[in-house]
């Protein structure tokens, strides 16, 4: 009998015995012996369910355990693959038929790609730590330690052989292995397009690093990858300056300083501008610095010559008496110094200052508008006619007969344009037959020139056709006093018959 049992039947007792030597009218409570006794057998059905209960527990455990102890833990990548629950035949099949099946793909720029058979290298591969050294590293019995979120990433190690030189000759036959096929590659640069300064990108090209090739493809063979970039593994040869560097950003700056400069060029009364649109071409980068090309500076001031050089060409001229002459004048006029110009131009653009400039000439005239570059004051010599004006400010001054070259002995005096050379008071005139003194001397043409002629009593008519000078305009001296007076160096005579 149980210690339970006895204890229930010793209070039985003891209560019929005190009933007993009670009174016959003393009332005795049974319910409090009913509630122990139900106590106790709620005690032994709870102690039942929690042995049942752990011995489910234990044995879904254990079946656990035996099953983990042939499949791999949760999060288990062998390879860089996800092996999960699965058995270890199934890896060992996967990891047979990958060795069976192993290439070795390679890939490159621009879609230059090719693919490494074993057969193409004599190669051989043995899996060294494989599936099984794998599984003896995870206790499938604390399979429980592996539910949570940490990934456990093991290698399959290889043993592997390959004839190296038959690699090396199968990388030399390849299209994108050869030189002749290669580019180099190309490095940013700043450009000017259409007025301004941008940033041309570097390029890639397609320069392998022949000896890094065979490295990369090496260990890559070594370890059984699947796949190898040429790219990621930089064996490319990149460009060593990028459009993000700082040097391009500085060059782009002071490139931008040189674009914004802007020339204001006047002759007189003529202006134009010089501006990026124009020379923006004309900039190079060479040694650190922005550079303007000489030829190309100077082909522009050779443009500026055709444009604007006077010397030679045909001027509609209005005469005092109101009729249009033509007349060229080979010797008067502007010319560009175009060699002095180029160098000056040169110098102000590189400065990377907005200037006011005049052109650097060999030859000036007196005026230049969009007309003509006589301008308003001037000596006119009509030599039909025989009669000089005076013309100062657009007002005529004086006018004056006058006696030019003699015709009848060939000392005609030439029609043209010309300026004063000088003048001088008084002065000798000498020829090879002659030496005469005057007192008012007005050159324009070499030895020909404007002068007073005492000796004559008449001027104008026909005298000049066989009593004329030797090609000098012979004038009344008052007359040649007021125009010596007026006159300058530099301004124009127009001769014309």
């Amino acid at each position: 009998m149980s210690e339970e049992n006895k204890e229930v039947e010793q209070t039985e007792v003891a209560a019929t015995e005190t009933a007993a030597a009670m009174p016959a009218d003393v009332y005795i409570d049974k319910s409090v012996y009913e509630q122990i006794n139900k106590r106790k057998k709620g005690k032994k059905i709870v102690a039942i369910i929690s042995i049942s209960v752990g011995g489910v527990i234990f044995l879904c455990y254990l079946i656990l355990s035996i099953w983990f102890s042939f499949h791999f833990n949760k999060n288990t990548y062998i390879d860089g693959q996800n092996v999960s629950y699965h058995t270890v035949r199934s890896v060992k099949n996967t990891i047979d038929t990958y060795m069976r099946e192993y290439t070795l793909t390679v890939n490159g720029r621009e879609h230059a790609s090719f693919v490494i058979c074993p057969e193409d290298i004599d190669m051989t591969i043995q899996a060294v730590s494989n599936e099984k050294s794998i599984k003896k590293k995870q206790n499938g019995f604390l399979w429980f330690l592996y539910l949570n979120d940490n990934r456990k990433d093991y290698k399959t190690s290889y043993e592997v052989t390959y004839d190296k030189e038959k690699l090396y000759q199968f990388l030399k036959d390849q299209d994108c292995m050869q030189e002749k096929n290669m580019e180099k590659p190309k490095d940013a640069y700043v450009a000017v397009e259409k007025s301004e300064a941008v940033i041309i990108p570097e390029t890639e090209g397609s320069y392998l690093d022949t000896d890094k090739v065979q490295k990369v493809i090496e260990t890559a063979l070594e370890q059984v990858k699947a796949t190898t970039d040429l790219d990621k593994e930089a064996c490319y040869e990149n460009a060593e300056i990028t459009a993000d560097s700082k040097e391009i950003a500085d060059r782009k700056k002071a490139l931008e300083t040189y674009l914004a400069v802007q020339i204001n060029y006047s002759i007189d009364r003529v202006s134009w501008t010089l501006d990026a649109s124009t020379f923006g071409d004309w900039l190079y980068y060479d040694a650190g610095k922005w550079k303007f090309k000489k030829k190309s500076v100077q082909a522009y001031v050779e443009q500026l010559a055709e444009i604007y050089d006077t010397v030679g060409t045909t001027r509609t001229f209005q005469t005092y008496t109101g009729r249009y002459v033509e007349e060229t004048g080979s010797r008067y006029g502007w010319k560009i110094d175009v060699e002095a110009e180029t160098k000056g131009l040169r110098e102000t653009l590189a400065s990377g200052r907005s200037q006011e400039r005049i052109p650097e000439f060999s030859q000036t005239g007196a005026a230049y508008t969009k007309s003509d570059d006589i301008g308003y004051s001037y000596v006119e010599v009509d030599l039909t006619n025989q009669h000089v004006y005076l013309i100062v400010s657009g007002k005529l001054v004086t006018d004056s007969p006058c006696v030019t070259g003699c015709v009848k002995n060939g000392h005609g005096t030439p029609d043209g344009l010309y300026s004063v050379t000088y003048k001088e008071s008084p002065s000798v005139l000498r020829g090879e037959d002659y030496e005469t003194k005057v007192n008012f001397w007005m050159p324009f043409n070499r030895g020909i020139g404007l002068h007073d002629a005492t000796w004559r009593s008449e001027f104008g008519g026909d005298i000049y056709y066989s009593s004329g000078s030797h090609g000098c305009v012979n004038l009344p001296y008052k007359k040649a006093a007021v125009i010596y007076e007026n006159i300058y160096a530099g301004m124009p005579v127009i001769c014309y018959y």
